[in-house]
């Protein structure tokens, strides 16, 4: 058996990305965790093997208070103890809500010292509900952007998407359900890449699935079935799983890594049919790895779990610019009359020529043109002045 989980690592940033790591022990088939937060009671209360708290000087280890700026000050006073922590690492999962402070700030730093060591990172980002308000939406949605743009596969979880089906669910249960779709994931992606499978996945031919020669949009589903019916149960879970419905998630996938988790009670041809339908729900091409696991507890159950990647060189661009027309030549104003006007009204009379200039008789005229510049311009014109009657 090989010692590959030693190089794998999951990390929780910020308040609901460490909480969420008590789902992730293990669940990384001998991978460690690592707890990054500004809150001290958050790093004190985890289970994690590692933790790191960072900004102490910043923040004085009471957290962000949902402050971008704070957080970023934070994670760049700690660079260095949070690149140490991913020494030897080749694997890393993130996990983190967006939305907050030092989870939306956090995260795309450790995910940039991650990709710079060379280091296989694939991050799991629950987004805020909609009612939490469109300042929180922004801020998660601009942060999963950076996400995307940086890891190798950043995979959206909207809780809106996650509890679509469930109108009486709490906050907690959405967080659960995202949890545990996220040790699913870890789990199945973790022991694939272990050696531990019927059907191996290297972790070369992970790397080489994650590997895009552009920002990609990724496609994430997780099923699972129990007891009678057990394979077609979770068929119909992982082809309705919800965040497939997020506008984040790729339509179509141009690589695809399919794992499959199940008993040795599961027979080689529900194996291919599974296998085959899942893949056939993202995509059509050729370019999909499969595993299998055969997991000695699982009897009358199975557990899938589906990462694509959908390739966009327009992904991030940033939107041009319109062109600015080029400047017109000045033309003069047109002088709009009021037809509405009362004929009664007064106005001042204009006057001749030489008083129109004022008092300026003892100098040379200004002319420009045909134009005496002393002249007031709505004389020059003969632009009546209306006076309203009070």
């Amino acid at each position: 058996m090989s010692n590959f989980g030693n190089f794998i690592k999951a990390v929780g940033i910020g308040g609901g990305g460490v909480n969420s790591l008590e789902y992730l022990r293990g669940a990384l088939c001998g991978g460690s965790c690592l707890a990054i937060n500004t809150d001290a009671k958050s790093i004190e209360a985890s289970l994690a093997e590692e933790k790191i708290l960072i900004g102490k000087s910043i923040t004085r280890s009471m957290g962000a208070g949902g402050d971008i700026s704070l957080a970023e000050r934070a994670a760049q006073d700690d660079l260095d103890a949070i690149k140490a922590a991913f020494e030897n690492v080749k694997l890393l999962f993130i996990t983190v809500s967006l939305g907050g402070g030092t989870g939306s700030a956090v995260a795309p730093v450790a995910a940039k010292i991650a990709r710079d060591l060379g280091i296989c990172v694939i991050a799991f980002c629950t987004l805020p509900f909609s009612f939490e308000g469109q300042g929180k939406t922004r801020v998660a949605e601009n942060a999963f952007k950076k996400m995307r743009a940086i890891c190798n596969a950043a995979i959206a979880l909207p809780n809106d998407e996650m509890l679509a089906e469930s109108a009486q669910a709490n906050i907690i249960s959405a967080f659960e359900k995202a949890s545990l779709c996220v040790r699913a994931a870890t789990g199945s992606i973790s022991n694939l890449v272990s050696e531990r499978g019927f059907i191996n996945v290297d972790f070369n031919s992970l790397k080489n699935t994650l590997q895009t020669p552009a920002p990609a949009k990724t496609a994430f589903a997780f099923g699972s079935g129990q007891g009678a019916n057990y394979v077609s149960k979770a068929l119909k879970n992982f082809e309705s799983f919800p965040a497939l419905k997020s506008k984040f998630s790729a339509q179509k996938a141009d690589k695809l890594l399919v794992g499959v988790r199940a008993g040795s009670d599961t027979q080689m041809a529900q194996l291919k049919e599974t296998l085959i339908s899942m893949a056939s729900k993202f995509t059509n091409s050729e370019n999909v790895s499969f595993g299998v696991i055969i997991e000695p507890s699982f009897q009358k159950r199975i557990e899938l779990t589906a990462i694509g990647l959908e390739v966009s060189e327009e992904l991030f661009e940033e939107p041009e610019e319109e062109e600015k027309p080029k400047e017109a030549q000045k033309k003069p104003r047109k002088i709009r009359h009021n037809k509405n006007i009362e004929q009664n009204q007064s106005e001042f009379d204009f006057v001749d020529v030489d008083l129109k200039r004022g008092f300026f008789d003892d100098t040379a005229r200004n002319i420009y043109g045909k134009e005496d510049l002393d002249v007031p311009t709505f004389m020059r014109r003969n632009i009546k002045i209306q006076i309203s009657k009070k």
